[in-house]
């Protein structure tokens, strides 16, 4: 679907989608955003992203179009109002702005000047929100100039914070924690889990009798052979 989006666009698949889900969601409009300056930055952005096989435009454009998905249809649209989504597209369209190709292990260990910048912390992502702001304050990309200060700075405090858990060394902590979360709101819709006595009793029960794997009966109730011979 993306890659046909990019040749339908003629080389624009993030600013194209970019602007028809904001247009969608009704976000210009509801923040007042100017609309000749939200498609400046989007296209600004879309530029920064290099064209190596992975961490390139179609790819940003492929992360905006999954993470509409989910705040729309998935679990998000009951814990989140307009500046939630807001934020959660900026996030999506500038997760790897100017990304070097390199993951940050391998910056830090080389001594990359992203990684001094960030005393090692998140080199990559740091870079993409701290640039991607900065290309936000151009005065032809600042597209925020009508929205409300308050929300500019909650819309700011989110996307940092989305960004920076794309790190893949904080996948599993953010998992574990998107997993607790779930089973803490899905609790009373889910069967408990067996202890493992339960199990365990019940294992033995669909074997035919409490014997292991090598004494008493089979998975049919058939006596094993092993039981023959130690009997």
């Amino acid at each position: 679907m993306v890659e046909r989006l990019e040749e339908a666009s003629a080389g624009h698949p993030l600013s194209c989608l970019g602007y028809h889900l904001f247009e969608k969601l009704d976000l210009i409009a509801h923040f007042r955003l100017d609309e000749r300056k939200l498609m400046a930055f989007f296209m600004e952005i879309e530029a920064g992203y290099p064209h190596n096989p992975y961490h390139n435009r179609v790819h940003a454009a492929d992360v905006l179009q999954s993470t509409y998905l989910l705040v729309t249809q998935g679990l998000m649209p009951g814990f989140s109002g307009k500046l939630e989504l807001l934020a959660a597209l900026v996030a999506a369209v500038i997760h790897d702005f100017e990304h070097s190709g390199v993951n940050n292990n391998f910056l830090v260990r080389t001594g990359d000047e992203r990684a001094l910048t960030y005393n090692d912390k998140s080199p990559q992502e740091n870079h993409h929100v701290s640039a991607s702001f900065k290309v936000l304050r151009h005065p032809h990309c600042a597209f925020t100039g009508n929205m409300a200060p308050e929300d500019v700075k909650a819309m700011r405090t989110l996307v940092i914070s989305m960004v920076l858990a794309t790190d893949m060394a904080s996948h599993f902590h953010i998992n574990g924690l998107f997993q607790g979360k779930l089973l803490e709101k899905f609790k009373d819709h889910l069967a408990p889990l067996p202890t493992r006595a339960a199990w365990a009793e019940g294992a033995a029960s669909t074997a035919g009798g409490p014997a292991g794997p090598l004494g008493g009966t089979d998975g049919g109730g058939v006596r094993s052979p092993a039981a023959g011979a130690a009997s």
